[in-house]
């Protein structure tokens, strides 16, 4: 009985996982220096959440870690759902952030990338912030 259940144990945490771990390095800016804005935040894998939603607070701007692990990548359609209030008018505004050239191949995936909330000319066509890192 013991070689049976060591040997399950063995298979448990020593089989290969096929599944892609990613860390997002995210940096948060608000124009408003001196406002508390709040906001929540996850990340997905076409419509999979692949991350725990995380709601902070910050002023100006913020820098954070966010874990996230998808079984399986069904393409390059890896983005970021945010929510916040980092308008004029403090009303909540939702935002979709889509990273390119994720590939399917790697285990782990460092995304490092910042982008400003309220600043159009930060982004390209597609709503993506324009500094994005793959490490």
């Amino acid at each position: 009985m013991r070689i049976l259940l060591v040997s399950l144990l063995f298979l448990i945490f020593f089989t290969p996982s096929q599944s892609v771990r990613f860390l997002f390095g995210s940096e948060i800016i608000c124009d408003d220096p001196e406002y508390v804005f709040h906001f929540n935040i996850s990340y997905w894998n076409g419509d999979n959440k692949i991350s725990k939603e995380r709601h902070l607070s910050a002023r100006g701007s913020l820098f954070f870690y966010h874990e996230g692990a998808v079984g399986k990548m069904n393409g390059l359609d890896i983005h970021a759902k945010i929510s916040h209030d980092c308008t004029e008018d403090e009303s909540v505004m939702e935002e979709e952030y889509k990273f390119e050239n994720v590939e399917k191949d790697k285990v782990v995936y460092r995304l490092d990338y910042t982008f400003k909330l309220n600043d159009e000319d930060y982004v390209d066509e597609h709503g993506s912030p324009m500094k994005v890192e793959h490490v």
